[in-house]
């Protein structure tokens, strides 16, 4: 059974069902004794990719216990606005590995809830900048990698980092040095 309060937080309650049991259950809820429950996935065992995967029990430490600005996609696996995104928001990703100050993950919203976060429609992507007491800003770029890498300079509050390399048409990395960039 969960329990919903005024400010749409849910509290999973086990246990016998009893007037006494229920009573004592909201009482320890509004003192602040039972955390809000969450949905999430389990955590993946590799974390690899250019684009992190994260679920709802480790947002905390990739957006908020993270010094680095982040750009998150709430997304739905059966989403075909999702579909197209996915290649282009994989290419802006290794496009500024590079860059120690910005990591781009995402969170497959049918299996993972985050406190404070409403998502009302996919893909959601929102960037949560240096300071994580400020609320988090809603991308409205053009959804391609290029589109993705030019709202990011401007969003971004570190010094921006070019990235040193890019692929030819035969899929083969080249180094360019940073003044040909």
């Amino acid at each position: 059974m969960l329990y919903l309060n005024d400010k749409t937080e849910k509290f999973r309650f086990t246990g016998d069902i009893t007037v006494e049991s229920l009573t004592a259950f909201v009482g320890e809820v509004a003192a602040g004794k039972i955390s809000p429950f969450f949905k999430s996935a389990p955590v993946p065992e590799s974390n690899e990719a250019n684009v992190k995967t994260v679920v709802g029990t480790t947002f905390k430490e990739y957006v908020f216990d993270s010094e680095k600005e982040v750009l998150v996609k709430f997304y739905a696996p059966w989403c075909g606005h999702c579909k197209t995104i996915a290649p282009h928001y994989e290419e802006a990703a290794r496009r500024i590995s590079n860059n120690p100050n910005i990591i781009l993950i995402e969170v497959d919203s049918t299996e993972n809830e985050v406190a404070g976060v409403n998502v009302e429609g996919f893909p959601t992507l929102k960037f949560w900048g240096k300071d994580k007491t400020a609320e988090p800003i809603d991308f409205d770029g053009d959804r391609t990698a290029d589109g993705i890498i030019d709202w990011l300079k401007v969003h971004t509050q570190y010094e921006w980092v070019e990235p040193l390399g890019f692929e030819d048409e035969s899929g083969d990395a080249e180094e360019v040095a940073p003044d040909e960039l």
